[in-house]
């Protein structure tokens, strides 16, 4: 008997909820959510295929999911509209979902015809990029467990490498980025010292800029962009907030 390697596609999973790995899924939902007047975020439902026994969640709204579903942001970093380097890095992952469903010349037409990256991604949102089932690479950051102890995440699209040829979205499961749970999950930072130990004593132990009130005069990530979790939990509602409490998908770990 010969062996083969799996492709992709011929992974099968019984999990409901997507939190992060190499999954062929196709997209249904794409919106742009405003966080402060200079940070926002885009977010997208994608829906994986299963089995015709397969058993979706269903939500509080009453929608039930045919496959298993991911509630996943475009970036773990959020969009900093003052940034032009922000921008054009949200715009540059929507161009590689662009390229994975086929509607690239669409998605150049838009070059120049929008002022702002909510116009863009209203308008972005308008081409045919539902329902085509293409390969994605999630990555996820640990939020902690749940009272039931399994790990809450924060899912995302990762980024491409570019000592790679290798895409975070792709129409092809030999050009998608290959999940390395290393490198693409990142772990709460657990401290064994006591966290009294840590904390200033008065505002005037605290650097200049965790004394500021406005989140808008927070220091950048390196590339421009502010982590989505930043101290003012601008996250969406926790899964478990929407689903039926009944569901409980995530990995025990």
């Amino acid at each position: 008997m010969s062996i083969k390697i799996p492709k992709i596609s011929d992974y099968s999973s019984s999990k409901k909820i997507i939190d992060f790995g190499n999954v062929q899924a196709k997209i249904l939902e794409l919106n742009y959510r405003t966080i402060t007047n200079t940070l926002g975020q885009v977010s997208l439902v994608i829906e994986g295929k299963a089995d015709k026994d397969f058993v979706g969640i269903t939500t509080k709204k009453g929608v039930t999911y045919k496959g298993p579903v991911g509630f996943i942001e475009l970036s773990k970093f959020l969009i900093n509209k003052t940034k032009e380097t922000s921008i054009t890095a949200a715009v540059r992952k929507l161009g590689y979902i662009a390229e994975a469903v086929g509607v690239s010349d669409e998605f150049m037409a838009l070059d120049g015809k929008c002022e702002t990256i909510e116009q863009f991604v209203s308008e972005f949102k308008k081409l045919d990029i539902y329902n085509k089932y293409v390969y994605w690479c999630i990555g996820a950051k640990e939020k902690g467990k749940n009272n039931n102890g399994f790990m809450n995440y924060t899912s995302y699209i990762v980024d491409s490498d570019l000592r790679s040829s290798k895409y975070p979205v792709a129409n092809d499961d030999n050009k998608v980025i290959l999940f390395d749970r290393d490198k693409h999950i990142e772990r709460m930072q657990l401290a064994d010292n006591n966290i009294n130990d840590f904390m200033p004593k008065s505002n005037n132990d605290l650097p200049d800029f965790l004394t500021k009130r406005n989140i808008n005069d927070l220091p950048s990530a390196p590339n421009d962009d502010l982590p989505s979790n930043t101290p003012n939990n601008i996250e969406d509602k926790n899964i478990n907030d929407i689903i039926n409490d009944d569901t409980n998908d995530s990995l025990p770990f």
